[in-house]
């Protein structure tokens, strides 16, 4: 029966692919829903600035124009800041996927090591098998010719 010296290991290193997997798919969840708010913090700002132009053609108190205009670049502050937050996403991301990568490496590694442990193993028992049937063909050989 085959058993492999390292299979723990190989056991841990699976574990561990899959836990750095979890990771990626949560770092890139996060990353996807900061992107989305910062689409929405876009759109906003985008439509304050159609409101602006609107309005800018019409007779409106003196402060509204200044109060969307002030608006209007909080707004945009909040975009920038948001921005950050996805370029800090997508560099744990990377991070993250490059882990994956060398967590899969090292996970491939052992397995190798196992195919080719599996390997000599088979051909061992194969040798012993060949071995044993000479043995036996030579005794029955020898007891036919007493």
């Amino acid at each position: 029966m085959f058993r492999f010296e390292f299979q723990t290991i190989l056991d841990q290193r699976q574990a561990l692919e899959e836990r750095r997997q979890i990771e990626l798919a949560e770092a890139m969840e996060v990353l996807k829903g900061e992107r989305e708010r910062l689409f929405h913090l876009r759109r906003e700002r985008e439509e304050m600035v159609a409101q602006y132009y609107r309005l800018s053609g019409k007779a409106v108190p003196g402060i509204m124009p200044a109060l969307i205009s002030e608006a209007i670049r909080l707004k945009r502050e909040e975009e920038l800041k948001q921005e950050g937050i996805c370029k800090k996403w997508e560099r744990e991301v990377e991070i993250r996927r490059q882990a994956l990568i060398e967590a899969s490496r090292q996970k491939k590694i052992m397995e190798r090591l196992k195919e080719k442990k599996l390997a000599e193993y088979l051909e061992e028992a194969k040798q012993k098998e060949i071995k044993e049937l000479d043995e036996a063909a030579i005794l029955r050989y020898e007891g036919e010719r007493e």
